[in-house]
């Protein structure tokens, strides 16, 4: 029999600094994957500081929405005990030397691209109720000028309700 085994996927969409966050993230004693999505928007880049603090107007100390925090966060994975997976998407090929400096930080960077015409007639093989709509939707798809898995699924699901293939349809 098979056992089955699951990695909890945690996923942050929001903005979070701080040593509260940390000691959640911590905290966690099974292997995990911790998901930030769109990271350019949750986590500004230009907000990075070397430290957590900064001055309000009344010239008190205020924290400052930094990713330092998280960054120190992410620089623990070679000495924690349990092992951590740090995924980051981002729209932006820029990323600031904050975060590519050290390369316990970000191991690999893969940059997607369209889909090829084989993965694109894969998806719509799986997922097009009338075959025969096929050709005319790569033929849609390959005009476009961008070409992600979610929107040939997009196609295929609005050719599956409307049963066609045609441009001027999905012109509108």
């Amino acid at each position: 029999a098979l056992l089955a085994v699951s990695t909890p996927v945690i996923l942050i969409n929001e903005a979070h600094f701080g040593p509260g966050f940390n000691k959640l993230i911590t905290d966690i004693t099974t292997p995990s994957l911790i998901i930030f999505d769109e990271f350019e928007k949750v986590y500004d880049f230009n907000s990075y500081r070397d430290d957590d603090t900064s001055q309000d107007e009344s010239g008190n100390a205020a924290p400052k929405k930094s990713v330092a925090n998280l960054l120190t966060l992410m620089d623990g994975v070679f000495t924690s005990t349990h092992k951590r997976l740090f995924l980051l998407t981002t729209n932006k090929t820029y990323l600031p030397d904050a975060l590519l400096s050290r390369p316990s930080r970000i191991r690999y960077i893969k940059d997607f691209t369209d889909l090829s015409t084989d993965s694109i007639l894969e998806v719509l093989e799986d997922t097009v109720t009338n075959k025969k709509l096929i050709p005319g939707l790569i033929t849609l798809l390959k005009g476009l000028e961008v070409i992600t898995i979610d929107i040939v699924k997009s196609v295929a699901e609005e050719a599956n309700l409307y049963n066609t293939a045609d441009l001027d349809f999905f012109e509108i």
